[in-house]
């Protein structure tokens, strides 16, 4: 599998690039934007947390292991149970 800083990288850096967007950072007076990611925690995913317009994923009913916790974006807070 990848590892977190992988993941990051092909999720939330590479995309940026590509599409030639500044690459967001945490610091002192900067915007904001980042998402709070629990690795190791085990869930199930099913039709009662699935977030998706679409109900037909092959992963429904299926334990995963990692959970985004909470996603703060443009001044927004988005905390998951």
């Amino acid at each position: 599998g990848l590892s977190a800083g992988q993941i990051a990288e092909k999720l939330a850096l590479n995309p940026r690039r590509l599409l030639g967007l500044e690459v967001s950072v945490l610091k002192e007076g900067a915007v904001a934007n980042f998402t709070v990611y629990d690795p190791s925690e085990t869930w199930e995913y099913n039709s009662s947390n699935n977030y998706s317009k679409s109900s037909n994923s092959p992963l429904l009913n299926t334990t995963l292991t990692g959970k985004v916790r909470l996603v703060y974006n443009n001044n927004q807070i988005q905390v998951y149970g």
